[in-house]
């Protein structure tokens, strides 16, 4: 049996039960096995009473650091971290996904899909992720990637049937999704499952209904990229007559999944909101990535309609990083992007009066409190925390409380990427705080040493053979290809 693990922190993030909203306070974390048993605030007095009376417990003062839960990164292809720094000219145009990524992907085995995965999951530890949701073909070489370098996360192997690399192993695919959501070694670890379609225009209605009664029967979300291309909305709209959101309410699909995650979402109308009202849909935003591969969706839109939705990374041929802090700094930079590009710009710059400069600065600052709560550090910080923590009935993170998944990073205020430390919520939603980071754990594991992370993790055994491995993978890929 597990002993029970007590620490105290002078500022630990905890959430208020009957609001909702985050606390910052000192306070107590106790942990048994991959779980938290029992969080609450209280002073450093008290813990020290509550360890007396509990002496089998092991009791560790953390000091004056920060606690949170650990980031969680809802949408990644971790293998595509071998894609980093591609360069992919006229592709980027077009459909890159179909017209290079495919042909790359029809080239990986699963060990390659295994070796390339744990590389990326790496990185996310480093950044202070201690979930990801992955989407990727490889079956169950993802989960085993995650369980190699002591990541949680929700894998959903990809389904595809009408295009894609991932045609011709559907059926070994459908089989890994099970036997990763039957696994109690796989679940042990952290490592769920969830059903992977790749994309609405990739999947035939008939796979789209079996997804959706295995949803329902397993009680497994869904995990797919939905209106993400013209290409996608295109197929759906002249082979369908309905956008790809419309479509998957046609088919049941929304209704039978315990929780849909619909990612990228930029050719989403204002008709299709009426689709995501139940509360068991999410939308997936990754800036950085639709920065590149189209444009970024129009979140204002989905926060004013009171759609849920968070922030990703994606894959890293599309965007360089797995810092999910970028991504929220993204959002809040779009408070007044827009001003850039509207039509009274164009007119200011064409005439260069005063009066149109007026009338600029009018539309930045009409912008600017429309989009006041993209400034709000909570709502920032709810993109990587609560948001996704929510979508898995089975996994419980994105909050420090009992019953959770011992997920947590210990940050150093006194680093000088945090420093001053006066508001630490605000810090970590706006600003690269990924070096503070002095320690983590990860479903009840630390990861790497307490007060040396990012070195230990570089230089342990692990990493290095990992790297090894990957490199040796990638110069046999580069000669196949």
């Amino acid at each position: 049996m597990a002993h029970t693990r007590s620490f105290f922190a002078d500022r630990v993030v905890l959430t208020d039960p009957a609001t909702q909203r985050l606390q910052l306070q000192p306070g107590c974390l106790e942990v048994n096995g991959a779980t938290i048993s029992f969080a609450q605030a209280m002073t450093r007095d008290e813990w020290k009473s509550r360890c007396d009376e509990q002496p089998e417990t092991q009791a560790l003062d953390l000091g004056d650091v920060l606690v949170t839960p650990a980031f969680i990164n809802a949408h990644t292809h971790l293998a595509m971290v071998v894609f980093r720094g591609l360069d992919a000219g006229a592709a980027m145009a077009r459909n890159v996904v179909e017209d290079l990524y495919f042909t790359v992907e029809s080239q990986l085995s699963n060990e390659d899909v295994r070796a390339f995965a744990r590389l990326g999951a790496f990185e996310n530890l480093l950044h202070g992720v201690g979930t990801v949701w992955e989407h990727y073909y490889g079956g169950t070489a993802l989960a085993d990637a995650l369980v190699d370098a002591g990541l949680t996360g929700v894998v959903a192997p990809t389904l595809q049937d009408v295009a894609g690399p991932g045609v011709n192993a559907l059926d070994s695919q459908w089989d890994a999704t099970l036997a990763i959501h039957e696994s109690e070694a796989y679940a042990q670890s952290g490592v769920l499952a969830a059903w992977g379609p790749h994309a609405t225009d990739t999947v035939s209605n008939e796979l789209w209904q079996r997804i959706g009664r295995a949803a329902n029967e397993h009680n497994l979300p869904v995990h797919v990229h939905v209106a993400q291309s013209i290409e996608e909305y295109t197929f759906s709209m002249e082979t369908h007559n309905l956008s790809p959101v419309a479509r998957l309410q046609h088919l049941d699909v929304l209704e039978q999944s315990p929780h849909s995650l619909l990612v990228h979402g930029i050719y989403i109308n204002q008709d299709d909101f009426a689709h995501l009202k139940s509360g068991r849909q999410t939308l997936g935003f990754c800036p950085y990535s639709q920065a590149q591969y189209a444009f970024p969706a129009n979140v204002l839109r989905w926060t004013e309609a009171d759609i849920p939705w968070l922030v990703a990374t994606d894959c890293a041929a599309c965007n360089d990083s797995m810092n999910v802090q970028k991504e929220m700094r993204f959002v809040h930079g779009m408070r007044v992007t827009g001003s850039t590009w509207a039509p009274e710009y164009q007119t200011f710059f064409a005439s260069g009066k005063l009066s149109d400069a007026t009338r600029l600065q009018e539309h930045r600052t009409r912008s600017f409190h429309a989009t006041e709560r993209f400034a709000n550090p909570e709502f920032l910080l709810s993109l990587v925390w609560s948001n996704p923590g929510r979508m898995h009935p089975a996994m419980k993170v994105g909050h420090l409380q009992a019953d959770y998944l011992a997920n947590f990073v210990i940050w150093d205020p006194m680093h000088p990427s945090m420093w001053p430390s006066m508001d630490p919520l605000r810090l970590l939603a706006l600003s690269d705080t990924t070096p503070a980071i002095q320690g983590m754990m990860v479903n009840g594991q630390w990861i790497g040493e307490r007060g040396d992370f990012a070195r230990s993790v570089r230089e342990s055994d692990a990493y290095q053979d990992a790297l090894q491995e990957a490199n040796e993978r990638l110069t046999a890929l580069q000669k196949r290809l």
